[in-house]
């Protein structure tokens, strides 16, 4: 279930980058460098969050939980 998470929280970064960046363009007519603007916010926070799920998935391995 966590790589079928990861996807989805990739997906829904860039989505949400990219809505708030046609709202900036709505708002501001600046058509379209705030989707794309938006875009690559929502690309690079997507990125960052799936390396570091997969970084801590490599270190204590896909079945074990997170102890709390």
């Amino acid at each position: 279930m966590g790589y079928v998470w990861m996807a989805v929280e990739f997906a829904s970064f860039i989505g949400i980058g990219f809505v708030v960046g046609v709202y900036v363009d709505s708002k501001h007519g600046t058509r379209p460098w705030g989707a794309l603007a938006g875009f690559l916010v929502g690309l690079t926070a997507g990125a960052l969050s799936v390396s570091r799920a997969v970084n801590e998935l490599s270190t204590r391995g896909p079945g074990k939980r997170k102890r709390r």
